[in-house]
């Protein structure tokens, strides 16, 4: 299974969208597609100001992104595990420092990396059927990506921890309760609502949008930057536990039966 990135334009908004081939799995990430993505980020910001808004977007109905994919998961250790928790950093943060309003459009599934990189955009947008969760302390590991510092920043402490330290997924309506997400309803309402945003942005100035963001984003960057080292070390530390490599072997073995039963 791949992963592969498209951009759609249709001025004064854009999407990139993630696409699996074969359809119908889940988009993932790994050291191709975020340089793709990042080139992508690139491109979109090259357009501007004739793109006003980007959009965050899957393919798949049932998934958003769910986070590393299975050869990257197998292949991370205690020594690679740091340059790849800087890498997925390094590529949210420009798409968060983009300055253009870019929301995540979540449908199905958002885990992990997935999750934080819809928190790495100014808003969530969701399906009725959205699911989000940080599952990784169920795998020994933590969140990497800048969910550590994004998710208490959305929704305050208490309830981040709610959600990192049960690795439950909560529904759209849970989420859209305790803030996670800005918008939720059904396509229609949610095709109704990016419409009437795009309407409103195109309307107002863009040099004015582009200065508040980079206003309202300067405390948060300093802190990104140095969470990305603060994560990268407790991901170091998570990955060198025996726990953690106890939890990942009964997690691929249960994926290999589940496989081997035909179980999905």
């Amino acid at each position: 299974m791949t992963t592969s990135i498209r951009i759609d334009y249709s001025p004064p908004s854009a999407r990139i969208l993630f696409e699996t081939d074969p359809a119908g799995k889940p988009p993932a990430l790994n050291y191709e597609v975020l340089d793709r993505f990042e080139a992508a980020i690139a491109e979109i910001r090259s357009r501007i100001p004739e793109i006003r808004v980007l959009r965050i977007e899957s393919s798949e109905s049932k998934y958003f992104v769910v986070g590393a994919d299975l050869k990257a998961l197998q292949e991370i250790d205690h020594e690679s595990i740091r340059p790849w928790v800087r890498r997925g950093h390094d590529v949210f943060n420009l798409l968060g420092s983009l300055e253009i309003p870019v929301i995540a459009v979540v449908r199905g599934f958002a885990g992990g990396g997935g999750l934080e990189l819809a928190l790495a955009c100014d808003f969530i947008y969701a399906a009725d059927n959205a699911r989000f969760a940080l599952p990784e302390a169920g795998l020994g590991l933590v969140p990497g990506w800048g969910g550590s510092y994004r998710l208490p920043a959305r929704i305050g402490t208490s309830r981040a921890k709610e959600l990192a330290f049960s690795a439950q997924p909560v529904d759209a309506a849970t989420a859209f309760a305790m803030g996670l997400v800005n918008f939720y309803g059904s396509e229609e309402e949610l095709s109704q609502r990016l419409a009437e945003f795009t309407s409103a942005v195109e309307a107002n100035s863009q040099v004015s949008l582009a200065m508040e963001k980079s206003l309202m984003n300067a405390a948060e960057e300093l802190a990104l930057e140095q969470m990305k080292f603060e994560e990268a070390a407790a991901s170091t530390c998570a990955m060198s536990s025996g726990d953690t490599a106890r939890r990942l072997s009964e997690f691929f073995e249960k994926r290999a039966r589940k496989k081997g039963t035909g179980t999905v």
